[in-house]
């Protein structure tokens, strides 16, 4: 489109006058050569206004623009009258043949347009007309032309025109530049300025206010100039950049901030550079562009904030983190640091091999781990290996791996390290503990057995010992079956004595509990213990002078004793060898106690020991794992009850057993006793027996076993009483509830069918409170009378018992109740 400002017709016709005047100024003074005449349709004569002399013609004649001449005939047609070169060359024609003839028969092409109507008006009128731009589509010409159409005289005009395609054509390529370089623009969010150096103005493009926010008013009111809304922070600098790159005519790329109008700041990529310079070399003017990168800015502040946070994950996360390219360490996290030991600079660059404790390993990690899976972009899951930090201690780690690119292992390769020494030591500790709560769980169902086998053993033996001991009673001391009789009372008082071993391993036997001094128990076996070992073997003694006293069955620890001495002297064999017999006192913490071999969670505080060491063949660890198991013995004869006794006596004293051997070099065990805080007692008398007392009265027999029930109400007829018998509790209440009265005692057993004896006392209770009862069992009293603790027991007698035992506890019984005898 046109500008606005574009000259009318008759400035143009001024400008051309103008310029034919400039034309004769100058031509004055020469001697101009014959010109060509201009084509008319006469001869000789040429239709220009008013006298045209040589030089005129000539300028027409040289015109870069085509001129054509018509006159009107009386018919009202335009008659083409003439031309110029210029005219012949703009067109492509040869515009003599066309002299003479009417407008649209000259010129096919200004059919249909306006031209004739315009022409026609010029002639008649004198009136000027122009037009920019008038375009011709036939098959002589293609293009578009600028006409200016005038008066020569009344009735004949002459046009001027001008080939204008190649300038519109130049006009819209520079169109469509604009328009992409618009688009562009667009696009890129870019801001335009063009800066006067000299006057110091700046043109920015609508864009730019845009991209704050403003309008151009607004800006200058608010702010005066562009520079008032730099951020404070950057004005130096952004000034100095521009200054320095003007003065180096360099280009320039710069970041700052702006004010937005909605009070933010805006961060800016500028560029720019000197565009124009005057004559002298001096800048003019700089362009450039502006560039909201505020999105970029924040997003590059919160990836660096997203890997600082990464960064601190890294560093402050429980496992060790690195990276390894062909085996060198590129990164490692400050975890794996404190892991190994080294500070990041001594591993950066190192290679991995400095963190294992040998080539085998390394290599053998390597071979695992990157020849084999990761090369297929697998990931490790449960590689664990061995590492040497640097102080030189080793460390159990769990490695975990993956390639930066799957199967490219030259990319680089991250892994995590765990380290799993603590997890290891626990574990292993774990696993001891399991085998030994394992042990303990076994010898546990063993001792039940053996409890169990014992007390069934025991109402047998019952039988057997009382029967043997009444038939004592009634037999001539001159019968030849007394020897008999006796020999069968020695085999059952042999067989109860395994029983109590039995019991004892079972941590249920029978034990009468006082204030005992170790030392001075020891001293009471010297003499039997020096003819119980090897005459090869020699005993040495070290006792602590002062003991506390432990609260233990004296009878019990004999047996203790005697049995890891025995144990000993047959460790040394026929070689010649030393027993040692210690005591002493110890404080002993958890930790000690827990590496015990019986380890029940005893409580720490003091503890008194005996220990007994040989110089003898020694144990291997299978044989020790095995040592307390029942029956188990490396005797060619023998029970192999003694050592899994001596673990049930000192279970049912809370006690504990620490063993230490190896092959050829002796063996020592310790057993452990909790101290009390108070002196040994002495032992009291026996009680002296009562010869031939006798009782009276009704006694209640309740027992499932019939053959205890038959040899029991022998002993009672014997002893005096009138006997009742029960086979169970149910049958026991029968009999006791219509007439309790008339029942003194009830010798009640602890293990029945149906109703058993704890539950049978409740009943008797119910019925008459101050019943007496003595209890009977296989078990020890210890055992079986803490479930009756504070409910009236009358008394207990352990199976199997002889006559006069049960004679010492019915009158014990009925004496104390009765305050004499009945």
């Amino acid at each position: 489109m046109p500008p606005t400002d574009s000259p009318t017709p008759q400035q143009r016709i001024a400008e051309l006058e103008r310029t034919v005047r400039e034309l004769e100024a100058r031509l004055q003074g020469r001697e101009t050569a014959p010109a060509r005449p201009l084509a008319t349709a006469d001869a000789g004569e040429l239709p220009l206004p008013g006298e045209c002399d040589t030089r005129f013609r000539t300028i027409v004649e040289s015109s870069p623009m085509g001129i054509h001449m018509y006159r009107l005939d009386p018919a009202g047609e335009l008659i083409f009258t003439g031309y110029n070169p210029a005219a012949d060359r703009i067109l492509g024609l040869d515009n003599s043949q066309f002299l003479g003839k009417t407008i649209t028969e000259a010129f096919p092409f200004h059919r249909n347009t306006e031209i004739p109507r315009r022409y026609r008006e010029v002639c008649r009128t004198g009136a000027a007309w122009e037009t920019r731009q008038i375009d011709y589509r036939d098959e002589r010409i293609d293009g578009a032309f600028e006409v200016i159409a005038f008066q020569t005289e009344p009735g004949a005009m002459a046009a001027m025109f001008l080939d204008i395609t190649d300038r519109l054509r130049a006009e819209e390529r520079v169109r469509r530049s604009e328009q992409r370089l618009h688009l562009a623009l667009e696009g890129a969010d870019l801001g335009l300025w063009d800066w006067d150096i000299v006057t110091g103005a700046v043109y920015f493009d609508p864009r730019w206010y845009t991209m704050l926010g403003y309008r151009p008013d607004e800006l200058v009111a608010s702010y005066g100039t562009w520079h008032d809304l730099l951020h404070p922070e950057d004005r130096a600098m952004a000034e100095q950049t521009v200054a320095d790159g003007v003065a180096r005519d360099l280009p320039w790329n710069i970041e700052f901030r702006l004010r937005s109008k909605d009070g933010g700041w805006r961060w800016i990529l500028g560029r720019g550079r000197v565009v124009e310079r005057d004559d002298d070399g001096r800048p003019r003017r700089a362009a450039g562009t502006h560039l909201d990168i505020t999105g970029r800015k924040e997003a590059e502040k919160d990836r660096q904030r997203r890997e600082a946070t990464l960064q601190s994950l890294l560093f402050v996360a429980p496992i060790g983190i690195g990276l390894v390219t062909r085996r060198t360490f590129d990164w490692v996290s400050g975890r794996l640091c404190e892991m190994t030991g080294y500070s990041p600079e001594e591993l950066i660059g190192q290679s991995a091999r400095i963190l294992y404790h040998s080539d085998e390993e390394f290599e053998r990690v390597g071979t695992i781990k990157y020849n084999d899976q990761l090369c297929r972009g697998e990931r490790i899951g449960c590689l664990d290996t061995i590492w040497r930090r640097k102080d030189g201690s080793l460390i159990d780690v769990h490695l975990r791996s993956a390639p930066l690119v799957a199967g490219d292992l030259d990319q680089g390769v991250t892994f995590t390290a765990l380290d799993i020494t603590e997890r290891r030591r626990a574990e292993k500790k774990r696993l001891a503990m399991e085998k030994q709560l394992l042990h303990v769980q076994k010898l546990e169902s063993l001792g039940i057995l053996a409890g169990g086998i014992a007390h069934d053993f025991n109402n047998l033996l019952m039988a057997i010992l009382g029967n043997a001991d009444l038939a004592l009673a009634e037999m001539s001391a001159v019968s030849p079956a007394r020897e008999n009789i006796i020999a069968i009372e020695k085999a059952s008082q042999r067989a109860a004595e395994l029983c109590k071993q039995m019991l004892a391993y079972s941590g249920k036997g029978r034990f009468e509990i006082r204030l005992i001094d170790l030392s001075e128990l020891v001293r009471e076996m010297v003499h039997m213990l020096e003819v119980s070992i090897s005459k090869r073997a020699l005993l040495r003694y070290d006792f602590a002078p002062v003991l506390p006293a432990v609260r233990a069955d004296a009878t019990q620890l004999r047996q203790i004793v005697m049995n890891l001495i025995v144990n000993a002297s047959e460790a040394i064999g026929d070689r010649s060898g030393i027993i040692s017999i210690t005591t002493g006192a110890m404080d002993c913490d958890e930790a000690y106690l827990r590496t015990a071999y019986l380890d029940e969670q005893r409580p720490a505080g003091p503890y008194v020991y005996i220990e007994v060491s040989d110089t003898g063949c020694g144990m291997d660890e299978e044989t020790v794992a095995r040592l307390f198991d029942p029956f188990f013995t490396t005797k060619f004869t023998g029970r192999g009850l003694g050592m899994s006794a001596v673990l049930g006596i000192v279970r049912g004293h809370q006690g504990s057993i620490k063993v230490y051997s190896e092959t050829g070099r002796g063996t020592t065990i310790k057993v452990l006793f909790p101290a009390e805080d108070r002196l040994a007692e002495n032992a009291r008398p026996a009680d002296e027996r009562t010869g031939g007392w006798r009782g009276s009265g009704t006694v209640l027999l309740v027992d499932d076993e019939e053959t205890v029930r038959s040899v029991g109400r022998q002993m009672l007829e014997r002893l005096g009483f009138k006997v009742l018998l029960a086979e169970d509790g149910r049958r026991a209440m029968e009999l006791f509830r219509p007439a309790p009265g008339a029942i003194d005692l009830v010798l009640l057993d602890l293990t029945m069918p149906h109703m058993d004896g704890e539950q049978t006392y409740r009943a008797m209770r119910t019925v008459k409170p101050d019943v007496r009862v003595i209890l009977c069992s296989g078990y020890s009293e210890q055992e079986v009378t803490r479930q009756f603790l504070g409910k009236g027991l009358a008394g207990f007698i352990q199976k199997p018992y002889r006559l006069a035992t049960l004679q010492e506890k019915l009158q014990a019984v009925l004496t104390a109740r009765d305050g004499g005898p009945p």
